[in-house]
C-alpha cells in the first residue's frame, strides 16, 4: 500500500536560524543569539514575531531529541505546534540579556576551602524611574498613591515580551521631601525568562503652590502661607482661622 502522507516540513526552523540542517550546536547557538539580539521587541527595528519564531525553531533545534523527530517527520511530529518555547537557561539568558542592554548580573565563585562550589547570580533586569507629583498636604501628612505603569510580562509560545499594565501602591511616609525616593524592589518585570526583576524607582516631585490647598509652600521645616488682611487688621490686630494642611482649623493671631 501506498502512504497518502504530504511532504515532511522539516526545512523551516533551518531556514528561521539561518544554518544548514548540518549545523553542530555551537552554531545554532550563536545564530540564536546574533537573531534573537536584533529581532528582540526591546531593540529598535525588532519584531515581535519573527522573535517568536525564532525562539521556537531554537528550542527544536537545541533538543537533540526533539531535531531528531522534526529532521525525520517534520513539525507536524512536535504536538502538532513545533513544541517550543524561548531558552531558559540563566546562562544562555545572560548572554542575551547582556547583548540587548550592555551588562547583566556578576558572577560569584567560591567555596569554603577551595572546596570548589559556588553560585552565579541571575542577571538583572535596569530599574525603572518615574517622577510622581505630589501635593505637599502628602508630603506633610502621609499617604499612600496607587499609580499605573507598563512594564513587560513573558508572551506565550516563543516568550516574546510584552507590554502590560501594572497598579503599584507608593506609600508616601509623613515627612517626605520633594526629591525623594520611593523604591518598589524587584518589581520591574523584565519580560525574558531567566532575567531577575529590576526595581521602580518613584521620585517625589512637589506640585505646585496653587495645587496643594490653602496656598502653602515648604521653606526648610516650615509651612508658609501667605494671609491678605485689610488695613484695619493690619494696623489693629487680627484673629483668623485657617485650614490647615492635614484638615484641620487652626486659629491665626496677629
Amino acid at each position: 500500500m501506498g502512504s497518502d502522507r504530504g511532504p515532511v516540513d522539516n526545512q523551516g526552523y533551518y531556514d528561521c536560524l539561518g544554518v544548514s540542517k548540518g549545523a553542530d550546536d555551537n552554531a545554532i547557538k550563536k545564530a540564536y543569539r546574533r537573531l534573537a539580539v536584533k529581532l528582540h521587541p526591546d531593540k529598535e527595528g525588532g519584531d515581535p514575531e519573527r522573535f517568536k519564531e525564532l525562539g521556537e525553531a531554537y528550542a527544536v533545534l537545541s533538543d537533540p531529541d526533539k531535531r531528531r523527530t522534526y529532521d525525520q517527520y517534520g513539525k507536524a511530529a512536535l504536538d502538532g505546534s513545533g513544541g517550543g518555547s524561548a531558552p531558559q537557561s540563566t546562562d544562555f539568558a545572560e548572554d542575551i540579556f547582556s547583548a540587548l542592554f550592555g551588562g547583566g548580573g556578576g558572577r560569584r565563585r567560591g567555596g569554603a576551602g577551595g572546596a570548589g562550589g559556588g553560585f552565579r547570580s541571575a542577571p538583572r533586569a535596569p530599574d525603572a524611574t518615574y517622577e510622581l507629583e505630589v501635593p505637599l498636604a502628602d508630603l506633610y501628612s502621609g499617604a499612600t498613591r496607587r499609580v499605573r505603569v507598563w512594564t513587560q510580562k513573558v508572551g506565550g509560545g516563543g516568550g516574546a515580551p510584552v507590554r502590560a499594565p501594572k497598579d503599584v501602591d507608593i506609600v508616601i511616609e509623613r515627612g517626605m521631601r520633594a526629591g525623594a525616593a520611593v523604591v518598589l524592589k524587584g518589581e520591574q518585570d523584565p519580560g525574558i525568562p531567566g532575567i531577575a526583576p529590576g526595581d521602580l524607582v518613584f521620585v517625589l516631585r512637589e506640585a505646585p503652590p496653587d495645587a496643594n490647598g490653602g496656598g502653602f509652600t515648604r521653606v526648610g521645616d516650615h509651612l508658609v502661607v501667605d494671609v491678605e488682611l485689610t488695613l484695619a487688621e493690619a494696623l489693629l490686630g487680627f484673629c483668623r482661622p485657617l485650614c490647615h494642611l492635614d484638615g484641620t482649623t487652626i486659629k491665626v493671631r496677629g
